[in-house]
């Protein structure tokens, strides 16, 4: 029989202790920390996720490091994310498109099978406006206005949004869908190109977000006609939501939040999610995500996933009674 040697008995001892140091809920965290984005530096939710890992690295005391890992609606990000250690060392910022992406790869959302919710930190939400100056819109005002120019339209109307597959694509299919008009919709790589090509006056009419499209609103180049919430929004006091003008349960509110790892330990979680809740009710944090075009939006674990499913069954509904393909 061998017996290993006490030295390497030692350091196998030291390893341990240090892994179990490393994990322990109670130490937790021992070392930085990752947080995985699916998206390119500089956009809204890199920037958003900067700001949250700066604040967390000082709230925690130990570095949140900002992992970019663009493609594919993020899932590229997420692909790698889920096969990382489920010791809350590793955090994934999940947004709509990536949940969206699994409805046109005909996925099933299983949340609890690889990647658990810790809080929903930020939505934002679509406006519905048209340019007045495009032939026709000068009098629409209203979505009743915009179905009567429709009907009256053999070829229907042209509208643009966020890109293929995207929130604002989905919102506008399904108000067609309800309203029995034509809706076309034009996809661009991205919400910059087909903003400009709706203010220069190519496009009718776009679903876009609204702290991007209320300058524009504010000097008159377009005019919102719906908000895709399910209130009113700030400085659009006047303009009605969809579901004030007969499209009932049509929302349409983007969102992101952090992830962990499935199996992650439950007392972890609820640091990650205390941590959050505190950083996000700072004023000044509240005013440099709204400059990235986002607006805080706080929900703990369980409510935010309960708005995942919602929303994932809602909008799959939309995509497979309308047969909406991403492009």
């Amino acid at each position: 029989m061998k017996f290993i040697k006490p030295t390497i008995c030692a350091s196998l001892t030291l390893a341990v202790s240090m892994m179990v140091h490393a994990t322990d809920s109670k130490q937790w965290p021992a070392k930085s920390i990752n947080l995985v984005i699916g998206f390119s530096a500089g956009g809204p939710t890199d920037t958003a996720a900067r700001i949250l890992a700066r604040e967390m690295s000082k709230d925690l005391g130990q570095p949140v490091v900002v992992d970019n890992r663009p493609g594919a609606s993020g899932t590229v990000a997420e692909k790698y994310f889920v096969n990382q250690s489920a010791d809350g060392y590793n955090l994934m910022m999940l947004v709509v498109p990536t949940v969206f992406k699994r409805i046109f790869d005909k996925e099933h959302l299983s949340l609890n099978e690889q990647i658990d919710p810790v809080a929903r930190v930020y939505s934002h939400h679509n406006v519905l406006v048209v340019n007045p100056n495009y032939p026709g819109m000068k009098d629409v005002k209203n979505t009743k206005d915009l179905i009567e120019f429709a009907k009256n339209n053999k070829h229907g109307v042209s509208f643009t949004s966020a890109g293929s597959g995207s929130i604002g694509h989905l919102a506008g299919q399904q108000m067609a869908c309800m309203a029995k008009i034509d809706l076309q919709h034009i996809s661009y790589k991205g919400a910059a190109p087909a903003l400009n090509d709706t203010l220069s006056g190519h496009l009718p009419m776009m679903f876009g977000d609204y702290t991007t499209l209320l300058q524009h609103i504010e000097t008159g180049k377009i005019r919102a006609i719906a908000v895709a919430s399910s209130e009113r929004l700030p400085k659009l006091e006047s303009t009605p939501t969809l579901m004030e003008q007969g499209f009932e349960g049509l929302t349409a509110v983007p969102w992101g939040g952090i992830v962990v790892k499935a199996g992650t330990d439950e007392k972890i979680k609820k640091k990650i999610q205390d941590s959050l809740k505190k950083i996000l009710s700072d004023k000044e944090v509240q005013a440099k995500i709204s400059d990235a075009g986002l607006l805080v939006n706080f929900a703990p674990a369980n409510t935010w996933k309960e708005q995942i499913n919602k929303d994932f069954k809602y909008w799959k509904n939309v995509v497979d009674a309308n047969g909406i393909r991403a492009e």
